[in-house]
């Protein structure tokens, strides 16, 4: 008997809001934080960069992303970046990494509420 396998890359879902990272994803990340300007901060394990934030409000916002290794080292962030309706999809290149971890507090916007899905990805340079 013979049994045939083949890997394949999860297809890309795409958001209300996008934001693409123009760089090579870190071997070593292990946890990847999103800071979402008057929402706050998702926090998900790195696995290949790509993430999505449900739930955010209307409103046009700020978005920082970070990785860092599985002691909690800094490895890569992007500077905050603006996104919404008008400009849906964003492209973020490296930045300094700061002193500490980006803060962001609001509220995720109400389950009744018009609300938006921000993903993010790593695309190769």
């Amino acid at each position: 008997m013979l049994f045939l396998a083949a890997c394949h890359e999860q297809a890309f879902v795409r958001g209300d809001w996008e934001v693409d990272v123009v760089a090579s994803f870190p071997a070593a990340a292990e946890t990847l934080r999103i800071c979402v300007e008057g929402v706050g901060v998702a926090v998900y394990g790195a696995g290949n960069g790509r993430a999505s934030v449900p739930g955010l409000p209307v409103d046009d916002t700020r978005v920082r992303i970070e990785l860092y290794d599985d002691v909690g080292v800094g490895l890569f962030s992007t500077n905050w970046m603006e996104v919404g309706d008008h400009d849906p999809v964003v492209w973020a290149s490296p930045a300094a990494f700061g002193a500490s971890p980006c803060v962001a507090s609001g509220n995720f916007a109400g389950e009744d509420d018009d609300s938006r899905l921000l993903v993010t990805r790593f695309v190769q340079p």
